[in-house]
């Protein structure tokens, strides 16, 4: 059995409604663990809270807990999920928003890889209200400032340092799909 730093982890970020959910539920159907970072979030905060209520909710839990607190309870998510399919051929993780999370998590794992889903604004948008989510904004202009805020809280150095590898995803679900296909075998 692999011990778990060594499972092959693909870190995806993604500005909301990129397609990181979809890409997750995708590729569990291949043998990979997927887990979406805003999973502990509703297992640890008031899942009532508007997105940016929950912004500020988790700004204050890592103010008071220090920036890994979240980090490490996806890791201890990820390796719970782990032991129970040792199998699988490696974990997709998304939602990471911050450097200090990636820099833990591509320390913590020695088979790790950050992947960036690009989607444009407007696509992002209308696909932010078919899905319908109470908490997200359905405004554009609301659904603006969400994406200001998430990339002043670390996701744009993300996206412009730490990415490695890039699906555009402004296509239809086939095509998203194709190219989840053509990346899963680039990790082979």
């Amino acid at each position: 059995m692999t011990h778990l730093h060594k499972i092959k982890i693909v870190i995806v970020t993604g500005q909301i409604c990129s397609g990181k959910s979809l890409l997750l539920d995708y590729i569990s159907k291949q043998n990979f663990i997927s887990y979406e970072w805003g999973a502990i979030f509703k297992k640890y905060l008031n899942n009532n809270l508007t997105r940016i209520d929950m912004l500020r909710e988790i700004k204050s839990q890592i103010n008071k807990y220090g920036r890994n607190y979240f980090t490490e309870k996806v890791i201890d998510e990820i390796s719970t999920l782990y032991k129970k399919n040792p199998d699988t051929n490696g974990v997709f993780l998304a939602g990471a928003r911050h450097p200090c999370e990636l820099n833990y998590l591509l320390g913590y794992f020695d088979n790790a890889k950050v992947l960036h889903i690009h989607c444009d604004t407007l696509e992002r948008f209308n696909r932010n209200l078919k899905r319908n989510r109470t908490s997200d904004p359905n405004e554009l202009k609301e659904f603006i400032k969400v994406d200001m805020q998430e990339l002043h809280l670390g996701l744009s150095e993300i996206i412009s340092e730490y990415i490695q590898d890039l699906i555009l995803n402004n296509e239809g679900v086939d095509e998203f799909y194709s190219k989840i296909n053509k990346y899963i075998e680039s990790l082979n």
